[in-house]
Formats: structure tokens, C-alpha cells, sequence
């Protein structure tokens, strides 16, 4: 094993759940839905008030081997080759914390062979609450 990737897919509002069942079937063990919201850069539709985009954020951890694969099977499922029908992407894993179904903590992880995680001065911290609770968590 050498480490954990994770993936991201961006989909419309209401094809989340469908983004995760076809990772299931590429081999996912399961996903973390969120919403998210952007803007459109149309001027009309600015001054309308109909700017803003709802977005669904899947994040799926996967075995770094099988990384590739998911999101390739998972783009072509979900069509991502046309316009607007969501995007992907990925990255790697030094640690995961309370997986369900991923068993990982700094011990386990140094001790796999060849999973020389490249150090790097930033890291960033992915933290999953309750709907309303995201500022306590921050502080």
C-alpha cells in the first residue's frame, strides 16, 4: 500500500449521491457530501441577483492505487466531458484520522514500506461537523 489519495467531484445540486454510487462500484468504501456555492462571471445575470451557483462537493477517500481509476470511471459515468456536468480531482494523503473504513494513524502510515511522504511546510486540515456548528470548529 502507498498511502491515500483524495478525490474530489464538483457536481449539480441533486447528483451527489449518484457521483458516489458509481465510486462505490469502482471501489470506494463511501463519500462525504457538502454544499457549495460560487458565482457566475455573466454581468447580466450579476445585476439580476442570479449569479450565485449551488454546487454539491463530494470528497472520497481511496487507496492510492485505485485513485485514477475511480475518477476516470466516475467522470465517464457522470459525463464530465460535457459542459457543466461537474469536474474532478485529486490529491495525496499523508494521514487520515477516524476513517470508518480506512485504518490509518502516523504509526501505521510510517511504518508501511515505500510510503515516503514528502514533507512539505503546509498542510491543510479537512474537518467534517454538524450543519451550523463550522465556526466552533474553526476556533
Amino acid at each position: 500500500m502507498s498511502g491515500f489519495s483524495l478525490i474530489y467531484f464538483i457536481v449539480n445540486t441533486g447528483e451527489a449521491s449518484k457521483a458516489v454510487q458509481y465510486a462505490r462500484k469502482h471501489g470506494a468504501k463511501g463519500g462525504t457530501i457538502s454544499f457549495g456555492k460560487g458565482a457566475t462571471s455573466n454581468r447580466i445575470l450579476d445585476e439580476l441577483g442570479l449569479s450565485a451557483v449551488r454546487k454539491e462537493i463530494v470528497s472520497i477517500i481511496v487507496e492510492a492505487e485505485i485513485s485514477s481509476e475511480v475518477i476516470k470511471s466516475v467522470s465517464r459515468d457522470m459525463q464530465f466531458h460535457k459542459v457543466n456536468h461537474g469536474i474532478a480531482f485529486s490529491h495525496s494523503v499523508s494521514n487520515v484520522y477516524g476513517g470508518r473504513f480506512l485504518e490509518s494513524d502516523n504509526e501505521v502510515m510510517d511504518n508501511i514500506p515505500g510510503n515516503e511522504v514528502k514533507r512539505s511546510m503546509y498542510k491543510v486540515i479537512h474537518v467534517v461537523v454538524d450543519k451550523g456548528k463550522g465556526e466552533a470548529a474553526i476556533f
